[in-house]
């Protein structure tokens, strides 16, 4: 999901101002769910300024997601690793990196929820 929030005031960051363009007034925020085998799921976003949201989600839902299938969720280092080698190609900052650390912030939430049922 894609979410588009605009800002009741514009923000100016070095992304967004300056000669690179004018203040950002909206955030994009793609937000993923990240599901196991099982009930459990882990819940992730990341965001950018004045765009590339849209352009994001379609690294997140057409190179991260098939990635991710048949990996131990738990093992998010090893992940990440084979993530960020498989599009290292494509870009090692900005808009890709971010599209990834979206998928390492939902295994995070997936190894809280993990926890919290265990030890109840």
């Amino acid at each position: 999901m894609l979410l588009e929030l605009p800002l009741q005031r514009p923000v100016v960051a070095a992304v967004s101002s300056g000669g690179r363009g004018a203040p950002a007034g909206t955030v994009f925020m793609p937000v993923i769910t990240v599901q196991t085998d099982g009930p459990l799921s882990g819940l992730g976003y990341a965001w950018c300024l004045g765009g590339g949201g849209r352009a994001m989600t379609t690294v997140l839902r057409e190179d991260l997601g098939p990635a991710l299938v048949g990996k131990n969720p738990l093992d998010h280092e090893a992940i990440w690793d084979h993530l960020y080698w498989k599009l290292q190609g494509v870009g090692r900052h900005g808009l890709v990196i971010q599209a990834q650390s979206a998928v390492d912030l939902a295994l995070w939430d997936l190894k809280g929820k993990l926890l919290e049922r265990l030890s109840q």
